[in-house]
């Protein structure tokens, strides 16, 4: 029997200036714009982020994709974002990571991407890249002893030099690194690193230049959210909630666990509450959507302190029962979310959602050609249009959103579909 597996997207607003109030009550939903296709099997992992924009060029201009290739080696992947089309780049990057079973890759800066990988030794890697028209070029890289790493890793870039790695030990504590990255490429571990508790899968976003978050999920199908700083010396934890019932393993439907995720970052807006004197500044947030016990989507919604305190501010209803199985997480200019997920229940086509308040609402729909037997997904944000330089004027933000499909099932070869959407965002003042 054909399991019927597509994407969906999700938005909530939660903007903070009283001038979006209306739209976030209401906001305009997100449009596929382009996209492209490339060959994965299926039991190959990827992961997708994006070259980092600059104040001259808000958008991003290159699509990068981090696969386990046939040969279980690390194949790195990238498309030129000529804001109409994805340009394939010739020349690959391999690294012959030699049994690759889990797959991360994060922007460093406009022109260079970082991977994290685990093999089946337990050796975790940190390897540079460099990305242009010539294609992809390694830097240099980092290994660590076998039997360093088990499973599932993540990471994230705080700055230009730096980036927040999250993965399981071969116990299966969470551990999360800070690793600098020389001009030359070259990755170096901080000597502190932060440790949290025994999970199956891990999950990791910046919030700022110095504070991350971690999600992760645990054998008794608790959500646990960490947020940890980061400083010269490496990682300290700053707080932890713990979310009894939240997410479990029997929904897990694909080679890879994805029932949770994370997003997160800071925006500039209303510090104050509505009907007070306004005071403006940066708002942290943070977002985790799960897969529920009983196989829902739920996402919970959170603030976040200077100083790292978790505060939940509010939770969607769960959706109907049905036959989710992966989630990946995206945080848009001005704290809005981005949820992407897959499901068993309706027809074959990615559908473009939102949140108005805590009601589901379809509004329009898009499409992946019409796949099925979606495997694993992942989301990643893409910059705006020159409009986000005014505070006064609406604005374009982009983000990426890529779904493998079971080739027994929908693209006789395994095919990675990879779109590029816009979403129209509300003037920051």
């Amino acid at each position: 029997m054909k399991r019927l597996s597509y994407i969906k997207m999700v938005v909530w607003s939660l903007g903070v200036a009283a001038v979006t109030a209306a739209w976030a009550q209401s906001p305009p939903p997100p449009k596929i714009l382009y996209g492209t296709t490339t060959p994965l099997a299926p039991a190959n992992e990827f992961a997708v982020a994006t070259t980092l924009p600059t104040l001259e060029r808000p958008r991003s201009q290159y699509v990068v994709v981090a696969e386990a290739n046939d040969n279980k080696d690390l194949a790195v992947l990238a498309w030129q974002d000529t804001t109409s089309s994805l340009a394939p780049i010739s020349g690959q990057g391999i690294a012959q990571d030699q049994g690759v079973v889990s797959v991360a890759v994060t922007g460093l800066d406009p022109s260079r991407v970082v991977t994290a990988d685990i093999n089946q030794e337990g050796v975790l890697s940190i390897q540079t890249w460099k990305v242009g028209p010539g294609g992809v070029v390694a830097q240099l890289g980092y290994r660590t002893a076998a039997a360093t790493a088990a499973q599932d890793v993540a990471i994230a870039s705080v700055s230009s030099n730096e980036v927040v790695t999250a993965y399981e030990t071969t116990g299966g504590s969470l551990v999360v690194e800070a690793w600098t990255i020389r001009w030359d490429g070259l990755p170096a571990p901080k000597a502190v690193v932060g440790k949290g508790p025994k999970v199956f899968e891990a999950s990791i976003a910046a919030i700022a230049p110095n504070q991350v978050v971690t999600a992760a999920g645990d054998s008794t199908d608790s959500l646990w959210v960490n947020t940890w700083e980061i400083d010269s010396s490496g990682v300290t934890p700053l707080d932890q909630v713990q979310t009894a019932d939240a997410l479990s393993t029997v929904c897990i439907v694909a080679p890879r666990p994805q029932t949770v995720a994370v997003g997160a970052g800071q925006s500039f807006g209303l510090l104050t509450p509505s009907g007070s004197t306004p005071q403006y500044g940066f708002v942290r947030a943070a977002f985790t959507p799960v897969i529920t016990p009983a196989c829902q989507l739920q996402v919970y919604y959170w603030g976040v302190s200077n100083a790292g305190v978790l505060t939940l501010q509010s939770t969607t209803t769960p959706t109907e029962a049905g036959d989710f199985g992966q989630v990946a997480a995206s945080m848009l200019p001005t704290n809005i979310p981005i949820t992407s997920y897959t499901g068993g229940t309706g027809d074959d086509n990615v559908f473009i959602e939102q949140y108005t308040g805590f009601k589901l609402v379809d509004l329009s729909t898009a499409t992946y050609s019409d796949p099925y037997g979606a495997l694993n997904i992942a989301s990643a944000t893409a910059g705006t249009d020159l409009s986000f330089l005014s505070l006064f004027d609406p604005y374009n933000a982009y983000f990426i959103s890529a779904g493998q499909f079971n080739p027994a099932e929908s693209v006789p070869d395994g095919t990675l579909f990879i779109n590029v959407l816009s979403y129209p965002e509300a003037p920051l003042l």
